[in-house]
């Protein structure tokens, strides 16, 4: 949840899309990482989908079947090439992989200002915490055995689960959801608002800030369309005590300077 959503979805590579951008490493551990040359990173993970396809494991058998997670035969190599940023903040025996996404954040619009090459920014989150990488180029392979990746990949569309869940809802009650609404709803209501720009979305992300299940949606609001008043309100959101919900704050908080930044046209 803390890692929220896609924020950009013009990932041409498909093994890219394959991989991460639809969670197939989920529940996957991470084995290892490397940094190489000072200009790309290498990841070993292993993939519970290949594993788990093989045994077609039931809760019965989960057990006794699960010290295959660490062959090689499932791991994969991925290395992120042309590394322009890396950084993880990881607790001890917290490697593994639940989700990774997309993010549009200021260190890569910079990045891309000045470089020939398009740079993406890809986060992991883990059982422990997170890992930040900013690459131009990816490859991939299996320690054993030939990558399969099938010829058509879906793209990402972004918050495709949020627009189909408020398509037929009338914009007053989203509004009315996202300013007073329970745990979930009122985290959609706000990612919804946000995505089509409501002109009533950053008073209410404002309101939503302290709400822990609605927090990471303000954020992002926050950090898309706040102004420099906001920043004192998101500093003292920096206490929390999660790491990657405490890098998604910085993210908003370097996206506000950087639109405020006489350097951007």
């Amino acid at each position: 949840m803390f890692n929220f959503e896609h924020e950009i979805d013009n990932i041409k590579d498909r093994y890219l899309r394959y991989f991460f951008g639809w969670d197939f490493f989920h529940d996957g551990t991470i084995h290892n990482i490397e940094i190489k040359n000072d200009d790309y990173i290498e990841l070993v993970i292993t993939s519970n989908r290949d594993w788990e396809e093989d045994f077609k494991l039931t809760s019965e058998v989960y057990q006794e079947f699960a010290k295959h997670m660490c062959d090689d035969k499932y791991k994969y190599i991925c290395r992120f090439e042309k590394c322009r940023y890396f950084n993880t903040e990881i607790l001890d025996n917290g490697y593994i992989y639940l989700n990774g996404r997309f993010k549009d954040s200021a260190k890569a619009r910079k990045i891309n200002e000045s470089s020939r090459s398009k740079y993406l920014h890809f986060r992991i989150q883990t059982t422990g915490g997170y890992i930040d990488i900013i690459f131009s180029k990816f490859q991939i392979k299996k320690i054993l055995d030939e990558v399969i990746v099938p010829n058509k990949v879906s793209n990402i569309v972004l918050f495709e689960h949020v627009k189909r869940r408020f398509q037929n809802t009338d914009i007053e009650n989203i509004r009315e959801m996202a300013e007073n609404g329970e745990d979930m709803d009122r985290l959609f209501a706000i990612q919804y608002l946000g995505f089509i720009n409501d002109s009533s979305v950053l008073k209410l992300a404002i309101k939503a800030l302290p709400v822990e299940d609605a927090q990471i949606a303000a954020i992002w609001v926050l950090g898309n369309i706040g102004s420099k008043n906001i920043l004192p309100l998101l500093f003292k959101e920096l206490s929390t005590s999660d790491r990657l919900l405490r890098r998604h704050i910085q993210d908003a908080i370097e996206k506000i300077i950087y639109r405020n930044s006489s350097n951007v046209r």
